[in-house]
């Protein structure tokens, strides 16, 4: 049928080459005003490269009427629609075959190709463009679309609706209103292999929902206005993809199905590079996720995230806007290991927990496990977790990072923290606010702009650490307000060092430090900058005071000022310390000027080693209270024990004093203060006297002399009313 006009060309019957096929074959352009109708016969239609066949009606160009074996289009031509006269410029719902390639399907009101019900379709090389629906249809489909261009169409460049198992291959889907590509109800395996989707208006470049399955290799869905990727209730493997620079996510998978993305990049998108949301199982390696101004990876509405990596197959979560992970609701959990998460929060979110923009960030109920993970020079935390999200952290190295290397708050728990380094962060190493540590262990933390750990308004328990050069105190304890409850349990073999401003432990305002075991041994606080261990109070009612309990043997050597600082309304006990060489005091225990409170200091079987600068034990000012019994305490300089200015002494028995020649006494009591029971101390080596009163309230003279050992030269007693 040739010619420049076509009143509705038939092939049923014309089979001129006597082997079961119509042969159709146009080589100069023709006008359509009636359709091509193909009926009953395997039909081949060839289109001369360079011939086209323009609709000039509304109706289609080529229309299988019936049963058709098998229907052939190719040629390298045009079938044009006429700036959308015609409808569907190829329809079939009767071929049991398709096979289109070398064609060109523009312009037409309805779709370039519609076909429904075929078991067997072969399209390639396939260029769609301006129709007003869809590129191309397939419903009820099965087989291969391979290369082509489907560009500038109204709906979707490429449908494919309750397909069987189909391939799509090498294609170009562009500048669709809609999808690039959708898939929706699928039979079998949606496969989408080196498929490139730019610049399309709809949902996503690509879509897959509610299909038995997707795979989807290669190829790149980038600069859509509204996300690259869009996978749901699929269950889909992404591998090799790129899904970078969309106006919204680069990869959405959704729905409570399993999904995997492997060797994908997901950068610069204007939302989330990727999103697993509604109950979505995502499993992540050896992809990019990058520059994205939202969320790197957010995982949402109890879906989870495994990214189990070996050491080559990490992912790799950088310079994001807000966080490089976040996982927010509960149901909702993240399991990441050997992920490398740097440099998030370029533009951080303001939020009621504050900045958004942390290496991690766990919330509103959700669970996170990160391991062996490297997360750095993140704008605020290393890890957050905030509104009773819940986390075990181990292996990682959480260094420089502007806020907190991890960060918490409202109700949060940390199951556990262990073995990680936690170097160089702005503020805090582990901030705990209002929230609970079942245990931190094993951990490095070193050199962080505030503090070791922050202990705020929480639980701990702490074993085996190195908390070192912390520019404040390396451990500090307090409370948001003073009804709250703040506990530290320190358990064994922690090494507490070289503060650089601050104290070892800084223990405040009704908070608790203590130890819940008797095995808790091998805890050394030594060389900070101020005192080993720091007890004080702004409150001055007997239902807040500040308590440490420490029964077991804790060494408290070489720091700054003294071993144990006691101040205010506190209550201290202290059993077998070894404190030595301290640079004021082994302990001191002073009132508060401020709370009019006085400070409770027990003492029992501890060694004090003191310096030629001050006392060994220092109890100075009204309402401070001290018991001192079978203490160890020499090397110090004028005074072993000191109770002075209205402070009061329960009991001062059963200590060994040792003093040599430049000390004053081994007991001093002084200033109006209360010595109520001095008795069994031996008090031995070179001393101005053994005991010295003056104008305090203690045994007699006599009584004092009989009831202690004295050793060694110097008066026994001195006594002054």
């Amino acid at each position: 049928s040739q010619g420049t006009q076509n009143s509705g060309t038939s092939t049923t019957g014309a089979d001129k080459n006597n082997d079961g096929t119509v042969a159709v074959r146009f080589s100069t352009n023709v006008s359509l005003d009636k359709p091509l109708v193909v009926s009953g016969a395997n039909t081949v239609v060839t289109i001369d490269s360079g011939c086209t066949l323009t609709v000039t009606a509304s109706c289609q160009a080529i229309r299988v009427a019936s049963t058709n074996p098998s229907l052939t289009i190719n040629g390298g031509g045009t079938i044009n629609g006429n700036n959308k006269t015609a409808t569907h410029l190829i329809d079939t719902s009767a071929s049991s075959a398709l096979t289109v390639s070398n064609i060109t399907l523009q312009n037409a009101s309805g779709r370039g190709m519609s076909v429904s019900g075929c078991s067997s379709v072969n399209i390639t090389d396939v260029n769609v463009s301006g129709c007003g629906d869809h590129g191309i249809r397939l419903e009820k489909c099965a087989g291969t679309i391979s290369g082509g261009t489907y560009s500038g169409n109204g709906a979707n460049g490429i449908q494919l609706d309750t397909p069987a198992a189909i391939t799509v291959s090498g294609s170009t889907v562009t500048g669709n209103t809609g999808y690039g590509l959708y898939a929706t109800s699928s039979t079998s395996t949606v496969t989408v292999t080196n498929v490139t989707s730019t610049s399309n208006k709809g949902a996503a470049g690509i879509g897959l929902y509610d299909c038995s399955a997707g795979s989807i290799s290669g190829g790149s869905s980038t600069g859509n206005t509204e996300h690259g990727y869009y996978i749901s209730n699929t269950p889909t493997t992404i591998s090799g993809a790129n899904a970078s620079s969309n106006s919204e996510t680069g990869i959405i998978v959704s729905g409570s199905k399993d999904y995997t993305i492997t060797g994908v990049t997901a950068n610069t998108n204007t939302l989330n590079g990727i999103s697993a949301v509604s109950g979505a199982a995502l499993k992540m390696s050896s992809s990019t996720v990058s520059g994205n101004k939202n969320y790197g990876i957010q995982i949402s509405d109890k879906a989870s995230l495994s990214a189990s990596n070996g050491e080559s197959t990490k992912i790799t979560v950088t310079n994001n806007y807000y966080s490089g992970i976040s996982v927010t609701g509960s149901g909702s959990q993240i399991v990441v290991n050997r992920a490398l998460i740097t440099g998030n929060g370029v533009s951080p979110k303001a939020s009621d927990a504050g900045a958004i923009g942390h290496g991690v960030g766990i919330s509103e109920s959700a669970y996170g496990k990160v391991t062996n993970c490297t997360i750095t020079g993140n704008h605020e935390c290393a890890i957050s977790l905030y509104d009773k999200g819940s986390a075990r952290i181990s292996g990682n190295t959480l260094s420089n990072n502007g806020r907190h290397g991890i960060g918490t708050g409202a109700s949060v728990t940390l199951k556990y923290v262990k073995n990680n380094v936690i170097s160089g962060n702005s503020y805090n190493g582990i901030l705990l606010s209002s929230s609970k540590a079942n245990e931190i262990s094993g951990n490095t933390i070193a050199s962080n702009g505030n503090l070791g750990i922050s202990v705020v308004s929480s639980t701990a328990t702490i074993n085996s650490n190195t908390i070192t050069n912390s520019k404040s105190h390396n451990i500090s304890l307090s409370k948001n307000k003073k009804g709250d409850t703040c506990k530290l349990t320190l358990g064994k073999d922690n090494i507490i060092t070289k503060s650089k401003k601050g104290h070892g432990i800084a223990v405040a305002d009704g908070s608790v430090l203590q130890m819940a075991s008797k095995n808790n041994t091998g805890n050394k606080i030594e060389n900070n900058k101020k005192n080993g261990i720091s007890v004080t109070n702004k409150y001055a009612s007997s239902k807040y005071t500040t308590k440490v309990t420490l029964p077991v043997k804790v060494t408290l050597y070489k720091n700054g000022q003294n071993g144990i600082y006691a101040k205010g309304n506190v209550n201290v006990s202290v059993t077998k310390a070894n404190i030595k060489k301290n640079g004021k005091y082994g302990i001191g225990v002073e009132y508060d000027k401020s709370t009019k409170s006085g400070a409770y200091v027990s003492a029992h079987k501890c060694t004090i080693v003191g310096t030629s600068k001050n006392y060994g034990i220092n109890a100075s000012g009204q309402k401070v209270k001290v018991k001192l019994t079978k203490n160890k305490v020499s090397k110090f300089k004028s005074v072993g024990i000191m109770i002075n200015s209205k402070a009061t002494a329960s009991a001062i028995t059963g200590n060994s004093i040792t003093c040599d020649k430049t000390n004053e006494s081994g007991i001093m009591v002084k200033a109006k203060s209360t010595a109520k029971k001095i008795t069994s101390n031996t008090i031995s080596g070179k001393k101005q006297y053994g005991i010295a009163v003056y104008q305090s309230t203690t045994a007699s003279k006599s009584e004092l002399k009989k009831s202690n050992t004295f050793k060694g030269k110097g008066g026994k007693v001195m006594y002054e009313k």
